[in-house]
């Protein structure tokens, strides 16, 4: 029997739903298979790591902005397998076995644990995060708020709030030809499902995701600016629940317990920013996995 996995992701009103299925299988494989999760804990922390900065360039008078910023995750090979072992007479093999995004039909090896891909993941190649962001500076210095979610119904819902802080140095450096600023960020994560179908109990998630390093930005003309983000990334994400599965016409308890980090390590966006009435941003990101930002929603009151 299949179960709804939801991962929900707000775009505007629309919520964006990933179905997984075989409800027990992905119970035993949150605890018995990091690797086997870990592209999602891998996603999350791109997404929220992403779109967070409009520009390098921070003024030293009070000014506020508000922006909706849309990033693009794309799905790559290094998502959809993974090494793991198993043991034979001949001893420890390393082999490469499916994630939960990985493209296989079944599983490599015969008679392991290891789990095959999840038909509805196996057909994503990209993800869309939209949230809203807003900012208030002085002196230089800039907090960043943000929040995306969906209200808690009936033991379903999530809730991404997340804050921000970006201190530019130029003041120091007057004659450089850039703008130095230095950027961090964290998103906090609280997530309620429950699975149905076969499958009662209430999974809870919680986790954080965080990136830490220098915004750098240049400005040709005045009207345009392109700026470079580099730095670290990190998240991870907890998964509790105590899962009764009836599939089958069986009865188990599924404890499920763990602790996922995703593979987020170091990574870079390049940005280009135009500061007219309004500050619309694009950009390119790269680090653990490939991504785009789009934030053409975007308002500094100083530029």
């Amino acid at each position: 029997m299949r179960f709804p996995l939801k991962v929900l992701f707000l775009s505007g009103v629309t919520i964006f739903t990933l179905h997984a299925g075989r409800g027990s299988t992905t119970m035993h494989a949150i605890n018995e298979q990091p690797g086997y999760m870990r592209p999602l804990a891998t996603s999350i922390g791109t997404m929220t790591n992403s779109g967070w900065f409009q520009s390098a360039s921070i003024d030293k008078e009070f000014g506020f902005g508000v922006a909706l910023p849309i990033s693009l995750i794309y799905i790559g090979s290094k998502d959809r397998t993974y090494t793991d072992s198993y043991t034979d007479f001949t001893g420890t093999v390393n082999v490469a076995v499916p994630t939960i995004f990985g493209s296989e039909e079944k599983p490599l090896i015969p008679g392991t644990t290891f789990r095959a891909g999840l038909e509805e993941f196996r057909e994503l190649s990209v993800i869309p995060y939209i949230t809203v962001q807003t900012s208030f500076s002085f002196y230089y210095t800039e907090l960043k708020l943000r929040y995306m979610g969906m209200p808690t119904i009936k033991k379903n819902g999530f809730h991404f709030p997340g804050i921000g802080i970006q201190h530019d140095f130029h003041y120091l450096f007057p004659s450089l030809p850039v703008a130095i600023a230095l950027a961090g960020n964290m998103t906090f994560l609280n997530t309620s499902l429950t699975p149905g179908d076969k499958l009662d109990g209430t999974l809870k998630t919680g986790g954080i995701a965080g990136f830490l390093g220098i915004v750098a930005g240049y400005r040709p003309i005045d009207n345009l600016e392109i700026f470079l983000e580099t730095g670290w990334d990190h998240s991870h994400v907890s998964v509790k629940g105590d899962i009764v599965s009836t599939e089958d016409n069986g009865w188990e308890l599924i404890p499920v317990n763990n602790r996922i980090a995703g593979r987020n390590a170091f990574r870079a966006a390049l940005n280009i920013a135009v500061p007219i009435k309004y500050h619309p941003v694009a950009g390119v990101i790269a680090g653990a996995q490939w991504g785009n930002l789009i934030n053409l929603i975007s308002y500094k009151s100083r530029h």
